[in-house]
């Protein structure tokens, strides 16, 4: 059995054992008669919603959906489409990250997603730009709207606009909590 719930009080200690309060939500009493006085197997975590289809694995349904009809990979694909439509890392500064390495060494041996510039003199010179997974809500509403479009203009079926909007929406506030989450962790000096 999983339920989500909450520690409502910390009761004290008998012995080895921590005897808490638990509040469990939308749990029916009954289903709990098996369990009394069973030792039990007990995990805590902290609740996340679980979410049927959120914005990061809609755009691996329509990426998967492009690269069948393009006959590559999803991956490839992915690593196109950022090339196409992604965003680029800056530094603490707002500079974008570019690095130049020698033209004979191939990119896919910088870690992380590049986007080539040019080439002079010998070195190739490359932009890193963001996976999806780090994008904040703006971002990844373009890069969703631009390859949802891709794959309307292929004749792909994809969620209304009405249902593209709510999922946008859930993913602005994911980010928002996130970014909740590390401003209020202690900043180190």
């Amino acid at each position: 059995m999983e339920c989500k719930g909450t520690i409502t009080q910390v009761l004290g200690k008998d012995g080895q054992n921590l005897n808490v309060l638990l509040s469990l939500t939308d749990t029916n009493p009954e289903s709990l008669n098996d369990l009394f006085n069973q030792e039990l197997s007990v995990r805590l975590t902290k609740y996340h919603p679980k979410r049927s289809l959120d914005a990061n694995s809609y755009c691996w349904v329509i990426l998967s959906k492009l690269a069948e009809k393009l006959n590559t990979s999803k991956e490839e694909l992915y690593e196109f489409k950022l090339r196409q439509y992604g965003v680029p890392y800056e530094d603490e500064n707002g500079r974008h990250v570019v690095v130049a390495i020698r033209s004979d060494i191939p990119q896919k041996e910088l870690p992380g997603h590049w986007l080539w510039l040019k080439d002079t003199n010998g070195a190739s010179n490359y932009m890193k730009i963001k996976g999806t997974s780090e994008y904040d809500s703006a971002e990844m509403a373009h890069f969703i709207d631009m390859i949802v479009q891709d794959a309307k203009d292929m004749g792909i079926e994809t969620l209304t606009p009405k249902q593209l909007e709510e999922m946008k929406n859930e993913w602005n506030q994911y980010c928002n909590r996130k970014k909740s989450a590390t401003s209020a962790e202690p900043q180190s000096d």
